[in-house]
């Protein structure tokens, strides 16, 4: 090999390398959000689970822009004075891309692409009180707390057409799994309905949902940003053979601490 020829090689494979390690960075370029401090949480309520001592708290250990890997067996969860109980492990991801033509020349003027991974885990709790979750991220550690507070009722008046007489239905979810061996019904099919919910002091919506249980269907409002005191929301006709489930987001303005209380409609000729 001459060494014109030999030289000409030896740039080629150095374009190569320096193309692939470009390649390798670019895939490998995105923000880590790994959670740390300390998290507020409430015990839940669970009326389809009153049987149950234990309460389990839904954490977001680390979201990411890009692909990452966290191993169960690096999550470690302390029993501290809840009780606490490594009881679930999730890895979600969610991503879409997007094109748009503002010409009108059909051609893209602009594209968006958005990735999101999440690892999330799920801890049983007995009681009231902190635990902490310590995990890894390749070989960096992490850690977090997590403050447990006593079940709260944070719905002051909830009012569902064709329900409950038209009164507020909220002492029903008085106390942390109740029991709901006589749930909420529905007798007859109303048109014109509204689903009104009003927060307790120190308390506001972030969500509000009526869904269809029976047609997989749903109506919500989310005002996370913005969080409000109370919001009446339009739910169209509701029909006596469909069962219906409402859930409410609701957040403490004191701690950040959310809570969500479910509330079950049967309707009367549902079966």
């Amino acid at each position: 090999m001459n060494k014109t020829l030999k030289r000409v090689t030896t740039l080629a494979l150095a374009l190569v390398m320096l193309l692939s390690l470009s390649v390798a960075a670019f895939a490998d370029e995105g923000e880590i959000y790994p959670v740390s401090g300390t998290i507020t949480r409430y015990m839940s309520f669970d009326p389809e689970n009153s049987g149950l001592t234990s309460h389990t708290c839904w954490l977001t250990i680390a979201s990411a822009d890009k692909n990452i890997t966290i191993k169960r067996s690096s999550v470690k969860v302390t029993a501290g004075t809840c009780e606490a109980k490594l009881y679930a492990f999730e890895k979600s991801f969610y991503g879409y891309d997007e094109q748009y033509d503002f010409s009108g020349e059909k051609t893209w003027d602009e594209s968006y692409s958005y990735r999101s991974y999440d690892y999330t885990i799920g801890v049983r709790v007995s009681k009231p009180g902190t635990f902490t979750v310590k995990y890894k991220i390749g070989t960096t550690s992490y850690s977090f707390k997590v403050k447990v507070l006593k079940y709260v009722n944070p719905v002051k008046t909830i009012t569902l057409s064709g329900v409950n007489g038209g009164k507020s239905f909220a002492a029903r979810t008085k106390y942390a799994n109740s029991n709901f061996v006589d749930r909420l019904s529905l007798p007859a099919k109303k048109t014109n309905t509204s689903l009104k919910v009003t927060a307790k002091d120190g308390w506001k919506l972030t969500s509000i949902t009526l869904r269809d249980s029976t047609k997989n269907t749903s109506r919500s409002y989310t005002c996370t940003s913005s969080p409000v005191s109370s919001f009446t929301l339009k739910c169209g006709t509701l029909y006596a053979n469909r069962n219906y489930q409402v859930s409410l987001n609701l957040i403490n303005t004191k701690n950040n601490a959310s809570q969500t209380i479910y509330y079950y409609i049967d309707g009367a000729k549902a079966g």
